[in-house]
């Protein structure tokens, strides 16, 4: 049955239809079940209707060189010789030649396929261009598949997990097919090694050694695939040596950051480790994790975006983060602030998405400075999609959405001096607005560009979404993001939904962590439960008396148990929303402690520790005593007491606000 290769097929009836045909080969090629052989039975059969001769082979029949024994099969008149599995002959440059192929007999056209891409002057040099048509085969479009699901037995909503598995490829479409037909529930790959070792004898036809496997789950699992990531991820082995492995196989493409696998590659590999091995699969993901985590640090904003997707990709098996990650293609968009030249096309793609209303709103707030807007182009430069973040205030130009996104902070998450809240009002693509995969990872890439961009993180981040999702509901929850009461439609939000997420209680660090821990869900709820109410978001001055008391009572734990800090930020952070007083106050004991001993880098600031340590951390019976012990009048002492308290306090305000680079999970 085949379904679709329309073009394929008009290419070949053209061909054999002409007076002369217009090139002496077709070479056809795509990756291991792509569909040639069918595709070459149906040319037979396209021939047999047009009354022209063929003759269908494989490699394995030919005796001798090639090209000459295909020859030798020829016949006087219109003819056609088929010829499949030629990968396996060796290098097409090495057998194919231009000489030979000039003297075809009159009236043969050769149709060869195989795996290989044709050698590059075949589609560059005018000779050859002359004599040869390439046919890249590539995957079913997602109309075809459909079509050949349904023309199987599957109905629309069986189709959905086959589809996500085989991504076109007709080869796992057809063994996915077979599987969820003689199943009653929806198609899992976990639960289908069959189909899985079918396509990877299919994909994969030598795998020279351990290290090559463990190059080929890396490129799976990844992103995208470099020698620095195999170096890290396959210790021991020589990277160059990988890599250019790699990118020999026939389903494995050159990206701009990197080499990427076929789609469907990558889900027969990393399902087949996961069944043959779940421990080396777990970690690997922790290794590919960790490299990704160390790039968060690099100096250059694009290469800390690159780093958090890449980062992100590696959750893709989470039923609810995979539909957010897209399909990596954003990779290849031109990605740019906001352009004079791009209001037109912006506020017409919002008013026929969102109607008039809402594009005379993003008029105004396009241009006004507290907006960042990100705009994705195509090839040509014009915008495919973009997404504006507003720096959120009290002023709101009669906007209902950024109204009620600032009522909720105010009631619920009140913002403290120097903290700043973040609000993604407008976000779409060209055609999709608010739905399918492309716009989902846009919204994901600019979000974490505006969070991780450069310290501080925004305080809050809020998201306005149009109309009601539930799918984006459950996906949005898994990433942190909760559904907030109060701004629903009817709460006076114009029909906006507002999520958001709180960095002061679980900070940028921590999420990415936290991501990983917590693992696939495959049942959250449309919404999450608010944070921690136990969390106390202090304000500077009362963090300051805070930390003036806990210095007080650094050696006293008991007294320690009622300070408002171990509900701080910084505390829950070190050790974790679901810590005790137990945890808790060691951890402030140790946290006064570094702080003070920060003192000490400097010799200016090294009296103050000192002052600090004779009075909190190893005390004198009194305070005159500590004077003495320092040999110091006690008015200076006191002043450098109260000097040393107050620089405490800021280097721990500091961390309330910014939080570590990584958390501590002591």
């Amino acid at each position: 049955m085949l379904v679709g290769r329309e073009a394929e097929k008009r290419l070949l009836q053209e061909a054999i239809s002409s007076g002369e045909p217009p090139f002496g080969v077709l070479y056809v090629f795509g990756v291991g079940g792509s569909g040639k052989t069918a595709l070459l039975r149906e040319f037979a059969y396209l021939c047999g209707e047009a009354g022209v001769r063929a003759h269908h082979l494989d490699a394995q029949q030919l005796t001798g060189p090639p090209l000459p024994s295909l020859l030798e099969r020829a016949r006087p008149g219109r003819h056609v010789i088929l010829l499949d599995g030629c990968e396996r002959l060796g290098r097409l440059e090495d057998w194919v030649d231009e000489e030979l192929i000039r003297r075809l007999p009159e009236g043969l056209l050769l149709v060869l396929a195989g795996r290989d891409p044709p050698p590059a002057e075949w589609e560059t040099d005018p000779g050859w261009r002359s004599l040869v048509r390439t046919m890249p085969l590539d995957d079913l479009s997602e109309k075809e598949s459909r079509e050949y699901l349904r023309l199987r037995g599957l109905d629309s909503r069986r189709q959905r997990s086959v589809l996500e598995f085989a991504h076109g490829h007709p080869l796992a479409l057809s063994l996915a097919a077979d599987a969820a037909r003689s199943s009653k529930v929806d198609f899992d790959s976990a639960q289908e090694p069959g189909v899985v070792r079918v396509l990877m004898e299919r994909f994969v036809r030598e795998v020279p050694g351990p290290a090559h496997r463990a190059a080929l789950e890396v490129c799976a699992l990844a992103r995208h695939t470099t020698e620095s990531l195999l170096a890290h991820a396959v210790p021991g082995a020589m990277p160059e040596e990988l890599f250019g492995w790699l990118g020999d196989l026939d389903f494995v493409r050159f990206g701009r950051p990197g080499l990427i696998p076929h789609p469907t590659v990558r889900e027969a590999v990393g399902a087949e480790l996961r069944w043959r091995n779940p421990d080396r699969h777990a970690a690997l993901l922790r290794r590919l994790r960790g490299y990704h985590a160390a790039r968060l640090a690099d100096d250059r904003e694009e290469e800390r975006r690159r780093a958090l997707m890449d980062y992100l990709f590696l959750h893709r098996e989470d039923a609810c983060i995979r539909p957010l990650l897209g399909s990596g293609e954003l990779d290849g968009a031109e990605v740019t602030p906001l352009r004079p030249e791009d209001l037109p096309a912006l506020t017409e793609m919002i008013g026929r998405h969102e109607g008039r209303a809402s594009a005379g709103l993003a008029e105004l707030w396009l241009a006004r400075r507290r907006a960042k807007t990100t705009v994705y182009r195509d090839g040509s430069g014009r915008p495919t999609g973009f997404v504006t973040i507003l720096r959120l205030s009290g002023e709101s130009l009669d906007d209902e959405a950024v109204r009620a996104a600032w009522r909720y902070l105010e009631r619920h998450a009140p913002l403290r001096p120097g903290e700043a809240a973040g609000l993604v009002r407008f976000w779409m693509a060209r055609h999709a607005h608010q739905g399918g995969a492309e716009v989902r990872e846009l919204l994901l890439a600019a979000v974490l560009r505006h969070v991780f961009a450069a310290p501080p993180a925004p305080a809050c981040t809020l998201l306005a979404a149009s109309g009601p999702d539930s799918f984006r509901d459950r996906a949005l929850a898994r990433m942190g993001f909760a559904r907030l009461p109060g701004a629903d439609p009817g709460a006076g939000s114009a029909g906006h939904i507002l999520y958001g997420h709180d960095w002061r209680v679980e900070p940028p660090s921590s999420w990415l962590w936290l991501l990983s821990e917590r693992g696939p869900v495959e049942d959250l709820p449309s919404g999450v439960p608010p944070a921690d109410g136990s969390l106390a978001l202090l304000g500077e001055e009362e963090f300051t008396a805070a930390v003036r008391e806990a210095l007080r009572n650094h050696r006293r734990p008991e007294a320690l148990c009622s300070s408002p800090l171990l509900r701080s930020r910084l505390l829950v952070r070190r050790t974790g929303s679901r810590s005790g007083e137990h945890e808790r106050v060691p951890a402030l004991q140790r946290l006064l402690l570094e702080a003070a001993e920060e003192l000490k880098r400097t010799p200016r600031e090294t009296k103050l520790y000192r002052a600090l340590h004779h009075t909190y951390f190893q005390p004198a019976p009194t305070q005159e005593q500590a004077a003495r012990l320092l040999d110091l009048p006690f008015s200076t002492y006191r002043r450098h007491l109260r000097a040393g308290t107050e620089r405490v306090a800021a280097i721990l305000w500091r961390e309330e606000l910014r939080g570590p680079l990584k958390p501590d999970r002591r």
